[in-house]
């Protein structure tokens, strides 16, 4: 498993639990509890959308498409700093939103590590982007075919 995949698989599953961890407080009704986001944001758009882009997130990961990582990841943060500023001045903050910053990062994150390995100009498999051979089709790899 390539760092990419760890942080891609790491971020949706924590983005996707960020969902339904305790966001915030009402301070003057505090014995009502913490609420998720679901409760927090009136018309539980926000959390079925970011609940969709974790699993497109995760599907992308399992894909090998990380490009789209940052599509989702970028779309998630929006979303999150959008729904912190609606509702910071009438509840109390709670450590839900960390799983919710943490997840979103991973996954910018996956999309942005770039990789360490070439495809061979011969056969087209995956090299090292040291190698001076492939180890596929034993050719040698010219220095200025790679990228």
């Amino acid at each position: 498993m390539t760092n990419r995949q760890l942080f891609g698989l790491v971020g949706s599953i924590v983005l996707f639990i960020g969902v339904f961890t305790p966001l915030a407080s009402s301070p003057p009704f505090s014995f009502l509890g913490d609420m998720d986001l679901f409760t927090v944001v009136k018309g539980k758009d926000d959390a079925f959308f970011i609940m969709g882009l974790s699993l497109i997130s995760l599907l992308l990961t399992i894909a090998k498409k990380y490009r789209g990582l940052l599509i989702t990841g970028m779309l998630s943060l929006i979303l999150i700093v959008f729904d912190i500023v609606r509702i910071n001045k009438l509840l109390e903050l709670r450590w839900g939103w960390a799983f919710l910053f943490f997840g979103t990062f991973f996954i910018i994150i996956a999309g942005v590590i770039k990789s360490n390995k070439i495809k061979c100009p011969f056969c087209l498999e995956l090299i090292k982007n040291e190698a001076r051979v492939c180890r596929y089709c034993g050719k040698e790899v010219i220095v200025s075919e790679k990228k």
